[in-house]
This record gives structure tokens, C-alpha cells and sequence, in this order.
């Protein structure tokens, strides 16, 4: 019982502990790490994946998502009242 017992605390301290220090990292951006990686930002800039975002925007590659069958953004939300 207590082997038992010491393992839940050990478990409960570690997750306390991630609990606590997860939140501390913060995105800090592609641009920001550019500065000292110049190589790899070069070859990731080239990728899909760096330019994802752009594409969610409205108006650009309507007709990929409407084949995908994602919704595009044809008026403005209007919010809940």
C-alpha cells in the first residue's frame, strides 16, 4: 500500500508540476526565430505548411474550398445579441 501510495504522490507532484510550467512557453513567431535560423526559415517558407494561414483567409482559393466542402466567408458575421 504504501508503494502505492508513494507513486500516486510522485504522479500528483509531476502533474502539479506541469500544471504550473505549461503555460510559461509563449509562441514567439517564425519571424523572431528567423533572425538567428536564416537557413531554415528559407527552406520552411517554401513549404505549404508556412503559408496555411493565408489560404483560410476569405476570398482566396474559393474554389479548392468549396470542392473540400469548407464553408467560405461570403458576408460578415454578425455577432449574437
Amino acid at each position: 500500500m504504501k508503494k502505492i501510495t508513494g507513486f500516486v504522490s510522485v504522479l500528483f507532484v509531476m502533474a502539479l508540476f506541469v500544471a504550473t510550467y505549461a503555460g510559461a512557453a509563449e509562441y514567439i513567431g517564425a519571424k523572431k526565430c528567423k533572425a538567428c535560423h536564416m537557413k531554415q526559415f528559407k527552406s520552411w517558407s517554401e513549404t505549404k505548411m508556412a503559408n496555411s494561414f493565408e489560404n483560410l483567409k476569405a476570398g482566396v482559393k474559393v474554389a479548392e474550398k468549396k470542392k473540400a466542402g469548407m464553408r467560405t466567408k461570403t458576408t460578415q458575421l454578425i455577432p449574437n445579441a
